[in-house]
């Protein structure tokens, strides 16, 4: 049988929005580095700019050594974010989605949020990661706080 045209036309019009070669948009961290004290609080800024509507953003989470993890998601269409496995309920560390950006707050910092935190979106079957941001705990020595030896960047 004959296709007929509204559908060629329908198929066309998927097609072309759900072209796995498409961008998908770009996403960005501002910060590459954060540097901060135990204790102390701080926020990972992350900018979405999608090219469509409908679209997924994450944080993953990158410990020095260790597997990745997925922190939180949250979809374009619904408010709310959802928390993963340990983060869920963890109160001290939070996401804070708006329409064009997706910031990972954690407070009172322990060793063990040391790591590099990456966002990303999900969208047309194309995933766009940020550059991602280093969070480094500064090192209580001799009354005063230093960058640890291992984390010094060598140009």
């Amino acid at each position: 049988g004959s296709i007929q045209p509204d559908t060629t036309s329908t198929l066309s019009l998927i097609l072309e929005h759900w072209n796995p070669c498409s961008s998908g948009g770009f996403i960005s961290q501002p910060q590459s580095t954060v540097k901060i004290q135990p204790g102390l609080s701080t926020s990972l800024e992350c900018h979405i700019h999608p090219d469509g509507k409908m679209f997924t953003t994450f944080w993953i989470k990158i410990p020095l050594n260790k597997a990745p993890v997925c922190l939180a998601t949250a979809k374009s269409y619904v408010d709310k974010a959802i928390m993963y496995e340990q983060y869920k309920n963890l109160s001290r560390i939070n996401v804070a989605r708006c329409r064009k950006s997706f910031h990972l707050s954690v407070s009172a910092v322990e060793q063990s949020d040391a790591a590099n935190y990456v966002c990303g979106m999900l969208m047309n079957g194309q995933f766009v990661f940020g550059n991602g941001t280093k969070l480094i705990l500064q090192e209580h020595v001799n009354g005063e706080y230093e960058i640890p030896a291992e984390h010094t960047v060598v140009n």
